[in-house]
């Protein structure tokens, strides 16, 4: 999966623009990425329904994601909730082998990425994702350095869905399909 580098024009929603220009404010401002408990435009999204956040937890190296909070666009759109587990032991592993591709890609570059993928959700319903990733640090006070690794991070998901006629052929074979990624993309600079 390649992830081009662009600036913050690369992103449909007004809300998720927004939060994503906050994150890089903060990060000029302190020069190291922003701590997730020091970051008050969370608090001030005005849909929290669309937030997820995850613990970043290190196992032999690899990163994984563990979800502490989640709105309910998840479990409205997949019909289960991941918060209290790792996103690879919820998520099938067909649809984990490109999902968490992205996962990887934020916590391995420290930048904000943002990705629109399509799938089948819920029954016969056909839904386009658009999801901001915005990585997260240790707070000021921590004793770690500036360049401190990725310990959590926050998706802000919008998703759009509509029902659509299949015959039984065409619902099995969509859903055995891995989501259909449109936009994987590296936001370098608000």
């Amino acid at each position: 999966m390649k992830f081009e580098p662009v600036s913050t024009w690369a992103l449909n929603s007004i809300r998720q623009t927004n939060l994503l220009e906050s994150w890089f404010r903060s990060f000029e401002h302190k020069r190291r990425l922003p701590s997730l408990a020091e970051f008050e435009p969370l608090r001030a999204y005005p849909k929290p329904n669309e937030l997820i956040v995850y613990d970043v937890v290190r196992s032999d190296g690899a990163p994984r994601y563990y979800v502490v909070e989640e709105g309910d666009v998840i479990t409205t759109a997949f019909g289960f909730s991941a918060k209290g587990h790792f996103l690879n032991e919820v998520i099938e592993p067909r649809i984990w082998r490109t999902s968490g591709l992205v996962y990887d890609e934020c916590v391995a570059r420290r930048l904000p990425v943002y990705s629109v993928y399509s799938g089948l959700v819920r029954g016969n319903e056909r839904a386009v994702f658009e999801r901001l990733l915005l990585p997260f640090g240790h707070s000021e006070n921590a004793s770690v350095p500036a360049k401190s690794e990725v310990i959590g991070l926050v998706a802000a998901l919008k998703s759009m869905a509509w029902t659509e006629c299949h015959d039984d052929a065409d619902q099995v074979q969509a859903a055995m399909s891995e989501p259909q990624y449109s936009t994987n993309v590296i936001i370098t600079h608000g």
